[in-house]
């Protein structure tokens, strides 16, 4: 069953970045601003309290889309929200997925670097909780935020360099209430079309 959530997800995933990617340049209409692609790699570490860990060595890979539209521009300053479908697979045989939503504020500081921050929130799966308690259904909340550097190949192209934080729970609604605070880095490749 996990190996098909997997699959499903990101067939969803390739078909929504092959869509945004191959829909028409010159086409005034667009159904985002920026369409990419992120992988990452950090370590996890769930635990029902602070002091008690399930596994502390819970190394993940990851994989995302990324989808934005601008809702504010002012001078080199741009402010935007975002989807993104999320994939993370330990080198075990537990993953996680889901998908968040928020806002990113970036700051063009040339014609090839820009910064940006961002804060984003949502639904998450993780199959190690229904391995450690059978009681859980493995239903999390993900909070997530980072900052990073983009560099721009062109003005329709960049590469992406962030640093996220995120904490997971399940904010207390089931029973046990496992948490995971984790760092990882990631590096992308986005597609502009404002």
């Amino acid at each position: 069953m996990q190996k098909l959530f997997g699959c499903v997800l990101t067939l969803i995933f390739i078909s929504c970045f092959t869509v945004a990617v191959f829909a028409d340049e010159n086409s005034d209409r667009h159904c985002f601003d920026e369409v990419g692609i992120r992988i990452g790699y950090g370590g996890d570490n769930w635990a029902l309290t602070p002091w008690d860990n399930i596994r502390s060595d819970y190394m993940t890979t990851s994989v995302s889309g990324y989808f934005a539209n601008e809702f504010y521009r002012y001078d080199n300053a741009v402010s935007s929200y975002f989807f993104e479908p999320i994939y993370q697979q330990a080198f075990s045989a537990n993953f996680e997925a889901g998908i968040n939503v928020g806002v990113q504020y970036r700051i063009d500081f040339s014609e090839k670097v820009a910064g940006f921050g961002f804060f984003g929130i949502g639904p998450h799966y993780a199959s190690i909780l229904t391995e450690a308690s059978p009681s859980s259904n493995g239903f999390n909340i993900e909070l997530v935020f980072g900052a990073g550097a983009y560099y721009f190949l062109s003005k329709k192209e960049a590469l992406s360099f962030s640093v996220n934080l995120t904490h997971t729970s399940n904010g207390r609604f089931f029973f046990p209430n496992y948490m995971n605070n984790d760092v990882y880095g990631e590096i992308g490749y986005s597609l502009f079309y404002n």
